[in-house]
């Protein structure tokens, strides 16, 4: 049988965690496209929002204003990593 424990921990801690969690979500996700032609190679919203560091809702918002390409199938939609890569380089402050 499994136990269930709860505990309360302070809001910045639970923040922290979350953040902590965030950071371990973008490594794996990096780790999972090494060796792979990243130019070639097509993340949904979810994994692009996480390699962003932004929610999904303002990718959605820089779809809408042409700031990042994507492709869509049906309803999904994925971003291209070298359009991604391509975003942050051409942001890029000296």
């Amino acid at each position: 049988m499994d136990k269930t424990i709860m505990a309360i921990l302070p809001q910045d801690q639970l923040d922290s965690i979350q953040t902590e969690l965030n950071e371990i979500k973008a490594l794996l996700l990096e780790k999972k496209s090494e060796g792979l032609s990243k130019g070639n190679k097509y993340i949904c919203t979810r994994e692009a929002a996480l390699l962003l560091n932004v929610t999904t809702r303002t990718l959605a918002t820089w779809r809408q204003k042409g700031i990042i390409k994507v492709s869509k199938v049906g309803r999904r939609v994925y971003f291209k990593m070298s359009d991604i890569t391509e975003l942050i380089e051409r942001n890029q402050l000296n």
